[in-house]
């Protein structure tokens, strides 16, 4: 199992967060994620890390298919992929929420399976250098083909939890990226991937793992709650939470679950419950705690 990290804090400086970027790879880190919301613009965030190393892959987890046309979404690949070297870019892709697609971007999010399956179809063509045209219910263009091909091979990766979603992973891209998952729900989630047919192509399983590291151990653990109170705001992740036998107004007790806090030596202890679960890769995503930021929990959860 791999050991990727999430490097995400609108409070930290763009600088900042290259630096940090760049010692998560002396630190032997396999790949650097970074996502997108309504804060940093995530290719020009990868372009600058992309500057700054030379061997840890690059990957967005995930663009919101309603942010950028798929167009521009492999046009962004491309770019990243001619700055970094071959192989080390990643294109995660996700459906991303309803409500920001309706009030930020005026996007109808009506199916966010359709969306991120007309995404891949032609996002897919474009990496291979092939002329796309492609008809479908959110995305559609006509002899769109890139003026400018990746270096090297371009996995697209895809933000799922439910059921349909991961089918989807499996026939149309490389990997997925689970989140918010416990260990024992990882391990049934990974056999059950496995099991589906894909002969023998390439299929990457990776997943978020939230981290919060700090001396006080008790403090780590409510900025995990805090950090997951955040998400169960939204109906689909306390269906998700609930799903797995887990009471999402149990913060505390869902969060010790799904996440990983405590000192330093508990926090890499705790790594221990994830090694079984089948992923290809656990991608670290640090908690910030009090005023530590991010650096703690990249330095305590580095791969030996």
């Amino acid at each position: 199992m791999e050991l990727g990290v999430s490097l995400v804090d609108p409070g930290l400086s763009a600088r900042r967060l290259t630096e940090v970027a760049a010692r998560a790879e002396q630190l032997g880190y396999s790949a650097a994620w970074t996502n997108e919301s309504t804060a940093r613009e995530a290719f020009s965030t990868l372009a600058a890390w992309a500057t700054a190393t030379s061997r840890i892959r690059l990957a967005t987890g995930v663009l919101p298919v309603y942010v950028r046309s798929p167009v521009a979404a492999a046009m962004g690949a491309a770019t990243i992929s001619a700055i970094a070297g071959p192989g080390r870019m990643v294109l995660g892709i996700g459906s991303g929420h309803p409500v920001a697609a309706r009030r930020f971007f005026n996007f109808d999010l009506s199916s966010p399976l359709d969306a991120v399956s007309d995404y891949l179809k032609i996002v897919g063509e474009l990496r291979h250098g092939r002329k796309v045209t492609h008809h479908g219910r959110f995305f559609s263009v006509e002899g769109a083909r890139l003026g400018l091909l990746p270096s090297g091979p371009v996995w697209t990766v895809v933000g799922a939890m439910g059921p349909r979603m991961l089918e989807l992973a499996v026939r149309e891209a490389d990997g997925v990226l689970l989140n918010w998952c416990s260990a024992a729900h990882l391990r049934a989630t990974t056999e059950r991937l496995r099991g589906l047919d894909r002969g023998a192509a390439f299929f990457h399983i990776a997943a978020y793992v939230r981290v919060a590291v700090s001396s006080d151990p008790d403090e780590a653990r409510r900025a995990l709650a805090k950090e997951l109170g955040h998400y169960l705001r939204l109906g689909f992740y306390r269906k998700h939470v609930d799903k797995q036998g887990l009471d999402p107004d149990d913060l505390r007790g869902a969060a010790a679950h799904l996440g990983i806090a405590g000192t330093p030596e508990e926090c890499r202890a705790q790594l221990d419950s994830y090694r079984s679960s089948g992923l290809d890769e656990l991608v670290v995503r640090p908690v910030p705690v009090g005023k530590e930021g991010l650096e703690p929990a990249v330095e305590a959860m580095a791969p030996a």
